[in-house]
């Protein structure tokens, strides 16, 4: 999703990002955009509590593998703001600007 880092990339809005997955990590690494990745899996959730709620930036998450909707990081991504958004059919990319974000337990 090309159009997804580039509009990152582009957008002097954006510092750096946390990345879901890595997904586009090295072309945003490249770009000095990239803080993190982000990997969602159960035993490193209480990792990610303080990293969630200590990055209230943005995110950008490409949804390979699809996050389980009643998981931590659904919830929070629900609650912060989508300025970007693609689909390559099936695989949606955001986005998002967290930092309203609630904060996760």
């Amino acid at each position: 999703m090309e159009s997804t880092t580039d509009f990152v990339i582009n957008n002097p809005k954006i510092k750096t990002v946390i990345i879901y997955n890595d997904i586009g990590g090295r072309k945003l690494a490249d770009a000095g955009k990239r803080q993190r990745r982000l990997y969602v899996a159960p035993k490193w959730n209480s990792t990610y509590v303080d990293i969630l709620n200590g990055f209230k930036s943005y995110y950008v998450v490409i949804e390979m593998p699809k996050i389980d909707p009643n998981s931590m990081f659904a919830k929070y991504f629900a609650s912060c703001a989508i300025v970007y958004e693609e689909s390559s059919g099936y695989i949606p990319a955001r986005v998002y600007d967290c930092k309203n974000a609630i904060t996760v337990k």
